[in-house]
């Protein structure tokens, strides 16, 4: 009963701190900024929440609509504190922690230590009114965990205290006595006596209930002296009424009926019925031990009377909460009405100015493609005008071609019949294969001109039992090698009469001075030549003689490929300017069957292959040793299929 009336008088003193006039509201500027009228209508609400509990609860949901708009966390969290309180107030106990949950995440999203602190202790204010004593300590040890790392004093009382209570319900003493006693410590530092006053009330019914009456009863006179000090006059009615509970509790029965007279008279001045209801218990009980019977049923009717007042008055605070409930959830419906209208209107409306901006932006572009297309047209019949002047001239220059090409084609038919003439004529001049064979069975002459005429010929002579064979590489192609062949060939005709015992070498000494003379060499910067090797072969002993201008030839003999090598000058040209020019002559005896090959540069400087590149000397030679065993017109054959296949027709 004693551990009761502590609690509900500490209840009772707090609500009524609480409750403020609405005298104390002060209007803000109609221009001030959406945090000024947040923080504005939350001092509303809290000045309100103890009388006015309804406007309180519209006020702290103006400065939630704000502060959500606005992202105003710190009054956001403030505001939600002030609803989950009302809440509470009214017994909504699961809607009052739905508001302390949310302002207990933003608080510990901004890392807002007194406000996550004080959320905490919020929290678990509401699991002790709904008697869950286990969460209620956990949530107040966090809020003290932080109070005390933050230096958070008042919060840090506020938490002790409510431990001490909760232990103290729980009949865990020496727990209840540790955070009595540290909140009596910190008061004591702080020297806040209404704080002192509250501490030792609780040390006092500890050891009220440890049966340490001594100092129980020193406790509670200190306690007694803070509140004369104070002048409280609820604080001295409360101590005296401890003191009576104290005595009786001794069974010193007289001196606690006078504590509680004492405590009575202070309550009936007061006018607290609650107070008067449990001296009026007390009394009776006193009494009754003191066999004051007469006494004992006055008190007793005393009592009853206004417990019967305390119930009615019960009644009215239980259905005024009902009435206020009903009122703010009706209210809380109207909001919620009001919001979906009003997103309803911003939809609406937020449509309409859509709807209006794509018919701006349909004309926008309407408007823009005609211009576009205005000047398209514009550029199209510009560029109409233009091309038809360009069709006119190009017409006029087509035809101007068209005659020059007939010109043309006129001049190059002419020229090409000059130049198949010249080829028949080439061709009449070079010795026939025929000639060949009447001196060698086997033998073959491999000629592909890449142009109509060439700039490569072949020569044979017969004199005194040697047959001559020359094959000459005339400086440049076409029509200027042709003629510069035409003359080397009518040259070595020359010279094979005019000598009666010619050597290879001899011969190209001679054609060398020939060439110098007949294109006036010596005193003009013509350097037109030739590469040139000549082969003289005895048909008695089978002696082949050899002599080289810058060219080689091959001979393929017992299954061998040996190339023999010229010398490194010219006939004519800037390598053949010397009139005593000396080649050498090689002297080969041919012994078994043998293959002997004369041949210029130009099968070896063929482009083609898979990477277009020259066929090279290398690889010629290599063509020549693996053929060289089979028959020679066999050979002749596989010449032309590895030069096709190479040039890729």
């Amino acid at each position: 009963m004693i551990k009761s009336i502590l609690i509900l008088l500490l209840t009772h003193f707090a609500y009524c701190a609480v409750g403020v006039s609405d005298s104390s509201i002060v209007n803000f500027p109609k221009n001030a900024p959406d945090s000024i009228k947040a923080n504005y209508y939350i001092k509303a609400a809290n000045n309100l929440k103890g009388n006015s509990p309804q406007e309180a609860y519209e006020f702290a949901l103006k400065a939630l609509k704000l502060t959500e708009t606005s992202n105003i966390l710190t009054s956001y969290i403030d505001a939600q504190n002030i609803i989950g309180s009302i809440k509470h107030d009214l017994g909504e106990f699961n809607n009052a922690l739905e508001s302390y949950i949310k302002a207990l995440e933003k608080a510990e999203l901004l890392h807002d230590n007194f406000r996550t602190s004080q959320t905490l202790n919020y929290i678990g204010i509401v699991y002790l009114s709904i008697n869950e004593k286990q969460l209620a300590i956990s949530y107040f040890k966090q809020s003290l965990s932080i109070a005390e790392n933050t230096k958070y004093n008042n919060q840090i009382l506020n938490n002790l205290y409510k431990l001490g209570v909760i232990y103290e319900s729980l009949d865990s003493l020496n727990l209840a006595y540790k955070y009595y006693k540290r909140s009596l410590l910190i008061e004591e530092e702080m020297k806040n006596k209404e704080g002192m006053f509250y501490s030792l009330m609780g040390i006092g019914s500890i050891s009220t209930k440890k049966e340490n009456f001594y100092q129980a009863y020193i406790i509670y006179n200190r306690a007694l002296q803070i509140a004369n000090e104070t002048e409280v006059l609820a604080y001295q009615s409360l101590c005296y009424s401890k003191l009576g509970d104290l005595m009786r509790e001794q069974k010193e029965y007289v001196k606690a009926r006078d504590f509680y007279l004492k405590a009575l008279t202070i309550a009936d001045s007061l006018n607290f019925n609650k107070e008067r209801k449990d001296c009026y218990f007390n009394l009776a009980k006193t009494n009754e031990s003191l066999e004051f019977y007469n006494d004992a049923y006055y008190y007793l009717g005393r009592y009853v009377d206004i417990k019967d007042t305390l119930f009615s008055q019960e009644a009215s605070v239980r259905n005024l909460r009902m009435q206020i409930r009903f009122d703010l959830k009706n209210k809380e419906k109207e909001i919620e009405f009001l919001k979906q209208k009003e997103q309803q209107n911003n939809i609406t409306r937020n449509f309409l100015i859509i709807g209006f901006v794509l018919i701006l932006l349909v004309a926008f572009l309407l408007f823009y493609l005609n211009r576009i297309k205005q000047h398209s047209n514009k550029l199209l019949k510009e560029q109409n005008r233009e091309i038809e002047q360009q069709k006119e001239e190009i017409g006029t220059n087509l035809e101007q071609l068209a005659a020059t090409n007939t010109e043309l084609a006129a001049k190059n038919q002419q020229i090409t019949d000059s130049l198949v003439y010249a080829s028949t004529i080439q061709e009449t001049i070079l010795p026939h294969s025929n000639i060949f064979k009447n001196y060698f069975k086997d033998s073959f002459v491999f000629f592909k001109p890449r142009d109509i005429v060439s700039g490569d010929f072949y020569w044979i002579n017969y004199r005194k039992g040697n047959v001559f064979i020359a094959l000459a590489d005339c400086t440049g192609h076409g029509v200027a090698g042709a003629f510069m062949s035409m003359i080397g060939y009518t040259l070595l005709n020359s010279i094979i009469e005019e000598i009666s015992d010619a050597s290879p070498a001899l011969i190209l000494e001679k054609l060398n001075i020939k060439i110098l003379e007949t294109m006036h060499q010596h005193d003009s910067s013509h350097d037109d030549g030739m590469d040139i090797a000549i082969c003289s072969y005895n048909l008695k002993n089978r002696i082949l003689e050899y002599s080289g201008a810058n060219q080689n030839i091959a001979i393929a003999q017992n299954g061998e490929l040996k190339v023999y090598n010229g010398d490194i000058s010219s006939i004519g040209g800037t390598f053949g300017k010397k009139e005593e020019q000396n080649f050498t002559n090689y002297n080969i005896e041919i012994t078994t069957e043998a293959t002997v090959y004369l041949y210029s540069d130009g099968f070896q400087d063929q482009f083609g292959g898979p990477n277009n590149q020259k066929y090279m000397s290398e690889q010629f030679l290599s063509l020549l040793n693996n053929i060289s065993q089979f028959p020679l017109q066999q050979q002749n054959d596989m010449l032309n299929l590895a030069f096709n296949d190479w040039k890729g027709t």
